[in-house]
């Protein structure tokens, strides 16, 4: 592979990369030691597929899926018990995850609590907790039915509701603060039965700055008022404003120094990453090599 191409695939990666670390939530409080990851059944039946064949080994497509890439969204055990807002249905529900459009996926050895694919297991630098944060793969995966066979495509545009996603959580983190019962649950599950009172209390202490921290996320990326409720939904995102408001606000410690995210496009495909003359759909990242022959 020559440099030129090199450079095309590596420009489209950072702009990925970059849409990635606004997914996190941010965190400024430490968080508890590392926690071992007991491998569980995925919740919900997920769908038998078919592949199409893109030249992928069953190794590479699970490490696509799979390899955290530094995403940080809530702790990994956390998302793995948390239930849906309404419901004592958990939010990683193969059912809830559909309805969403993210794909589910069996419970394996790199995805030890059979989430959908494209979220994957961060180790925190600082503390080595896991954390759970969206890959590539989350945005650049999708699933054609036809004729009642599901058929998966690696690369190609996904159908997701980002910002639903988001919403979602941010109400399920609320809603197990605020119900005893659902958060007495939550805990259990966790710490494991017979955790001491004060356990419980720094989990719900902690549980409280990453629900704060995923609402001031969600109130910064808050489209106008004026702007109807749809108009980031399925299928399209504005990745550019999630991610200059991950630099100008969070960064910066200035949620103030904001832009409403109002420019929604379709995710791209990535096979034709190397033959485009630029990687981004408002053309801010050219194709065109930096490093010298």
């Amino acid at each position: 592979m020559n440099n030129r191409l090199v450079i095309k695939y590596v420009s489209a990666a950072v702009a990925c990369t970059l849409f990635l670390a606004s997914c996190s939530s941010p965190s400024k409080k430490p968080s508890v030691p590392k926690e071992t990851l007991d491998p569980v059944a995925e919740s919900g039946q997920v769908p038998e597929r078919v592949w199409l064949n893109q030249g992928w080994s069953d190794k590479l497509r699970q490490d696509f899926w799979f390899t955290g890439q530094g995403s940080q969204i809530i702790p990994y055990t956390w998302f793995t018990w948390l239930e849906q807002p309404n419901s004592k249905k958990l939010f990683r529900d193969s059912e809830h995850m559909e309805m969403l459009r993210y794909l589910p996926s069996k419970t394996a050895a790199n995805n030890p609590s059979g989430l959908p694919i494209g979220f994957a297991v961060h180790n925190n630098q600082t503390t080595g907790q896991a954390w759970v944060g969206m890959t590539c793969a989350a945005c650049h995966t999708n699933q054609i039915d036809y004729n009642g066979t599901k058929i998966l495509v690696e690369g190609a545009p996904t159908l997701a509701n980002f910002v639903l996603f988001f919403s979602r959580l941010n109400a399920a983190l609320e809603a197990t603060l605020n119900d005893n019962q659902k958060f007495s649950r939550f805990a259990m599950r966790v710490l494991k039965k017979g955790a001491s009172q004060e356990l419980i209390d720094d989990l719900r202490d902690d549980l409280k700055h990453v629900a704060l921290a995923t609402a001031e996320r969600q109130t910064v990326n808050d489209l106008p008022e004026d702007y109807p409720d749809d108009f980031t939904s399925y299928a399209r995102l504005d990745a550019f404003g999630n991610i200059q408001n991950a630099g100008t606000a969070f960064a910066l410690d200035d949620l103030n120094n904001k832009n409403a995210p109002t420019a929604p496009v379709s995710y791209p495909f990535l096979w034709g990453t190397h033959q485009s003359n630029v990687v981004q759909w408002n053309a801010s990242a050219p194709n065109i090599p930096v490093v010298a022959h």
